[in-house]
Formats: structure tokens, sequence, C-alpha cells
């Protein structure tokens, strides 16, 4: 049985470190960013990147406009991402907040706690919790 952690790994961060390397290495360039680049690193379609431009009647997609396509966005990345800014940029989480942003059941998330010996979750020590929850791939 695999760990949220080796889900986590394996499929979240990955493309986190892409949209990150992404802009790390065109920020200073000031581009609009391509719909096929856009719709690669947040696994959408053309097509839905198109409708939610048009939405926002957003012509360019630079960084700013990056964000809104990302928040709107169906792919699973883009709902962990819309999920994280509705439940805000903590530096401390309660287990709803993380059974909410990562849809695991907050029992779920309370069990892996008391084993991990967390008195609090936050974002350097989320990696230790995930390793205590169990899933099934």
């Amino acid at each position: 049985m695999d760990t949220f952690l080796d889900y986590y790994k394996n499929n979240i961060s990955p493309t986190l470190e892409k949209i990150d390397l992404f802009f790390k290495t065109e920020e200073d360039k000031g581009n609009t960013i391509s719909l096929d680049i856009l719709s690669e690193l947040l696994d959408i379609s053309i097509t839905e990147v198109e409708e939610i431009l048009d939405r926002y009647e957003i012509k360019n997609v630079n960084k700013s406009s990056f964000f809104i396509v990302m928040k709107e966005g169906s792919s699973e990345i883009c709902k962990y991402f819309k999920r994280q800014l509705e439940t805000g940029l903590l530096n401390q989480y309660t287990p709803k907040n993380i059974a909410y942003i990562y849809q695991i059941p907050q029992q779920i998330i309370e069990k892996a706690m008391v084993e991990s010996n967390l008195q609090s979750i936050t974002p350097k020590n989320l990696n230790t919790l995930f390793s205590y929850i169990y899933i099934e791939c």
C-alpha cells in the first residue's frame, strides 16, 4: 500500500516543479505564454484554456492571468490550487484545511497526526503527515 506522500511526489510535485521552473526561466522575458504551454503545464485542453480566457476577457496570457486560468481549470493540480487559495496561504493548517485541499477524509488526517506525533500541520511538515496517510492506487 502506498502513502499519500508517494502519490504527492509522483503526481502533484512534478507538475508544481514544472510550473516553478517555467516561471524561473521565463520570468524576466515578459513574453506572453502560449496556449500550448499553458495547456501542457496545467494538464487541461486548449479548448478549456480558451473558454477560461474568453470568460475573463483575457487576450494575452502572462504570469497573472496564468494563475487565473490555474484557479479555474479542471485538472487535479488546478483543483488543488483553487482549494489552497480558498483555504488561504497559511503558516499552519488544521486537519479540516488539509482534508479540504487534498480531498482526504478529516479523520484520516487526524489519525496521521497522532501516528506521526505532529502537534500542528505546517508547510514544512506536510511530507511527514503525508507519509502516514495510506492510500490504494
